[in-house]
C-alpha cells in the first residue's frame, strides 16, 4: 500500500493510548531516509516510548550502513497487550504488511505480537522478551534472541538459597508478576510475595533478601520507597533494570548490595557476528547521548539476523529459520545457534554487582 512507498519512515499510533506516544529523533530519520528505498524490503520496529525504544532505533541505524536498501514502520505497542493486538490487527486490515518485524520487549506484549505476526505469516524477532512459552512450536514465525526466563530464576534461586525469609515484589501486568509466580513455585526459601510496598507489612524487609520483579521505573519506584530504617540484607532485581541509572541513582545510597540478573558476557567473547562489541556500544552511545541499556546488543543481533535474511530472499518464517539454523553464531554472550522453534540457545545468566 501507499504508506510503505515512501523515504520517511512510518509512525502507527494507537487509537487509544494509555502512555506517551514516541517521537522519532532526527538522528534516525536523517539515517533512515539516507538508506532506504522505496521499492525494497520493510520492516516493523515494534515498541513503547522509553529506553527501549530509543536503543531498537539505535540498533536499526547502525546497521543500515551494512544493509542499504530497506525502509522501517515504526509501531507504537504501548506496552499493552491488548492495544498492541488492536493496533496490529488494524494495520493488517489496512493492507499493510512487513516482511519482518522485530521488537515488542514486554513480554505479555510480545505473545500477542506473535499471534498476529504467525497468522499473516510475518517473521518475527522478539531481542528483549525472556519469557519461557514465547516460541515452542517448531516452525512458529518468532526468533527469540534473548536467554529465558527459567535461568533467570535459576540464579535468583542460587543467591537466596539458605535464607530464611526473603521479600518479593511482582510488579501486576507486566512480566514481573509472571517471574513471581515462577519463583514461588521454586520455594528457594521461604518467600513474602507483593506487588507494592504499601503491602508490605512493618518489618519483613530488615534483614531479609529483597527481590524486585518488574520494569526499571518499578524498581526504581520500590527502592526510592523503601524506609532508610528497613534496610534489607541484600536487593536483587530482575533484568529490565541493568544500566537504568533511576535504578542506579536509588540503589548507591542503600547500605546493602544491590544485583541484577543480567545475560553472562565471558571476558574472551568481544565480537557480535563477526563485529567488535565494543565499537557498536560506542557508536549506540554516541547516538543515544547515554549508555545503551540491557537489550540493545540482542536487539542489534536481531536487526542484523533479520536484514541477513532479508537480503537472502528471505519472505517466509520458514525460509528465515534455515538461514539461522546450521551454523553456531559467535557473540559476546557465547556460541548461540538457533533451535527448530526459533528459540537462540546458548545464553547464560549471572548476577551483576551494580551496587
Amino acid at each position: 500500500m501507499s504508506e510503505f512507498f515512501s523515504h520517511s519512515p512510518q509512525l502507527i499510533l494507537p487509537t487509544a493510548a494509555r502512555r506517551p506516544v514516541p517521537a522519532l529523533p532526527g538522528w534516525f530519520l536523517q539515517r533512515q531516509q539516507s538508506a532506504s528505498d522505496a521499492g525494497g524490503s520493510c520492516v516493523l520496529l515494534g515498541e513503547s516510548e522509553g529506553e527501549n525504544f530509543e536503543d531498537l532505533l539505535a540498533a536499526w541505524c547502525l546497521n543500515l550502513g551494512r544493509r542499504s536498501g530497506v525502509r522501517a514502520v515504526v509501531l507504537d505497542d504501548q506496552r499493552d497487550p491488548g492495544i498492541c493486538a488492536v493496533t496490529l490487527d488494524r494495520m493488517f486490515a489496512d493492507g499493510l504488511r512487513p516482511d519482518a518485524a522485530i521488537g515488542h520487549f514486554s513480554s505479555p506484549v510480545a505473545r500477542q505480537a506473535a499471534q498476529r505476526y504467525a497468522a499473516q505469516g510475518v517473521p518475527f524477532f522478539a531481542p528483549g522478551s525472556s519469557t519461557d512459552d514465547l516460541a515452542q512450536v517448531p516452525g512458529a514465525p518468532v526468533f527469540q534472541t534473548f536467554a529465558r526466563d527459567s535461568g533467570q530464576i535459576a540464579v535468583l534461586c542460587g543467591a537466596l538459597r539458605g535464607a530464611g525469609r526473603a521479600v518479593v515484589l511482582g510488579q501486576p501486568a507486566n512480566a514481573g508478576a509472571a517471574l513471581l509466580s515462577a519463583l514461588r513455585a521454586e520455594k528457594p526459601c521461604p518467600l513474602a510475595g507483593y506487588s507494592s510496598f504499601p503491602q508490605v507489612p512493618a518489618g519483613q524487609i530488615a534483614g531479609n533478601p529483597l527481590v524486585l520483579l518488574g520494569s526499571k521505573e518499578y524498581a526504581a519506584e520500590a527502592l526510592a520507597a523503601l524506609p532508610v530504617q528497613a534496610q534489607p540484607s541484600a536487593v536483587y532485581l530482575s533484568d529490565d533494570s541493568l544500566n537504568a541509572a533511576a535504578v542506579r541513582q536509588q540503589a548507591v545510597r542503600l547500605d546493602c548490595p544491590v544485583y541484577i540478573a543480567a545475560l553472562s558476557r565471558p571476558r574472551q567473547q568481544t565480537c557480535l557476528l563477526g563485529f567488535s562489541a565494543d565499537s557498536i556500544e560506542h557508536d549506540a552511545a554516541r547516538l543515544l547521548g547515554r549508555q545503551p541499556g540491557p537489550y540493545f546488543l540482542t536487539a542489534w543481533m536481531a536487526v542484523y539476523l533479520a536484514l541477513r535474511g532479508l537480503k537472502q530472499g528471505c519472505r517466509t518464517p520458514g525460509q528465515m529459520l534455515q538461514s539461522l539454523q546450521g551454523r553456531s553464531w559467535q557473540t559476546v554472550y557465547g556460541p548461540l545457534f538457533f533451535d527448530d522453534c526459533g528459540r537462540a540457545e546458548g545464553f547464560s545468566w549471572e548476577l551483576r554487582r551494580v551496587a
